[in-house]
Parts: structure tokens; sequence; C-alpha cells
């Protein structure tokens, strides 16, 4: 994360009396960040240099998070001095909880077990990730754009029966991986899509005020192709 940080010293003390300009902690929600490994070798706390080569309040701090799942977290520091810092609101974006946050943490997939099964549903199928962490109710599986029904799940193995297949005709789209906000009255989403059949495709968007889809199918910026505008309600 990079702030105002006055200072690259960090020092996990407890104690509220010390006078030494120091970070005291770093959270991502109410879970600790550790900024240095287990032998204290530091991931990179840094201030910025000015123009004379002098510290200046403004740096960036790296660190491991102790989280034991995936979700949305807000982040923050804790100064000796200053106490809990403060975020900036172009830095938060909106979870599809409608929940602030700074960084999310994704589940990893590793493995999935068996990879053919009935169209008519009724396929056991097994999904090795990890750190995967209840309540039960939060724990959803999509296969084809369908929920697979949850039957059992550990902290590294989910289990779920599939849906029959249903055909569709319209496909919402996946995770948002970025939000800009760089002025006022301007936005700009991006995300990515996950196509499960070969056909074509329409989008739809409504914005408030104008607004164009831009579509590529890498992260290559000269392969982005523009597909429509919308000239909004004014």
């Amino acid at each position: 994360m990079t702030g105002r940080m006055w200072t690259d010293n960090f020092e996990p003390s407890t104690d509220v009396s010390s006078d030494s300009d120091h970070i005291k902690r770093v959270f991502l929600n109410s879970f600790t960040c550790d900024p240095s490994d287990e032998n204290g070798n530091s991931y990179g706390t840094d201030l910025q240099v000015d123009e004379n080569g002098e510290d200046t309040s403004v740096g960036s701090i790296k660190c491991k998070s102790k989280s034991p799942g995936a979700t949305s977290y807000r982040t923050s520091f804790l100064h000796s001095k200053w106490g809990r810092s403060e975020v900036r609101a172009n830095v938060n974006k909106v979870d599809s909880q409608m929940q602030k946050y700074s960084i999310q943490t994704y589940n990893e997939l590793k493995t999935v077990s068996p990879t053919e099964g009935s169209k008519n549903g009724g396929t056991k199928i097994t999904i090795t990730s990890e750190h995967v962490v209840g309540p039960e109710s939060n724990i959803k599986v999509d296969v084809g754009g369908n929920d697979c029904k949850v039957e059992s799940y550990t902290t590294d193995k989910i289990v779920c029966s599939t849906p029959a297949s249903q055909e569709k005709t319209v496909y919402p789209g996946n995770r948002i991986t970025g939000q800009d906000k760089d002025e006022p009255y301007y936005v700009r989403l991006k995300f990515f899509l996950n196509i499960q059949e070969t056909d074509q495709y329409g989008f739809h968007m409504v914005t408030e005020h104008s607004g164009k889809l831009y579509v590529s199918t890498d992260d290559d910026p000269a392969n982005v192709v523009s597909t429509f505008t919308t000239r909004g309600w004014w």
C-alpha cells in the first residue's frame, strides 16, 4: 500500500507510551499483515525522496496477509504517533455484497474431478482448493452458469452435485477486476468474462452519461477494440 506514512520504520510494539516514530501494525480488516518474514527480512518498506534526496512523508509498504480465507478487505496501518490511517475515497471499491473494500483475495482452484458428466445433472464434483471457509451459505459453486449444490466441504475440498443443463440467453459479467476514478464524472470499470460456449454474444450497457465498451481477448492494450457507444440520459 502507498500513502502518507511519515516513516519506514516498522516495530510491532504494543508499548503505547513509546516515543519512537514507527508503524506498529498493518491490517486487512481485523487480520494483521506482516511487513517482514519469520526471519525479520522486510518485504519492502520505503519512503519516497524529493529532488534533494531527502525523505518525504509519502511511502509504500508490502506485507503478507495472515487472513485464513478469500474475501474483500479494507486496508489500514497503525502509526505510533498518528494512530490508524485513513483510506482515500478513490481507493475503495464496492463488492457484490455492496461492501467497501481496498483489496480482494481469491481461492485458487487446483483440481476438478470428474471432468465430464451428464447434462441431466446429478454428477458429484470434487473440487480441491485452499482456505475454504464457511459459513456454508457463503460457499457457492458455479458450473456452466448454474448453481452446483454444495453437499460437503473442508478447508481444502468441496463436493457438489451438478444441476441439469439449462439453456441461457443472458450471461451476467464476472468479477470486476479494477475501478479507476481519474476525474469527476469519469469512471472506468474493468472486468473479465468466462465464455462457456462458442456462439454469437450481445452486450448490454446502461450509463447515466455517455459510455464506451471496449473488449479484448488478452491483456495487451493494443488488441482492445471499441464495440459500441451509449449516449446516456442527457
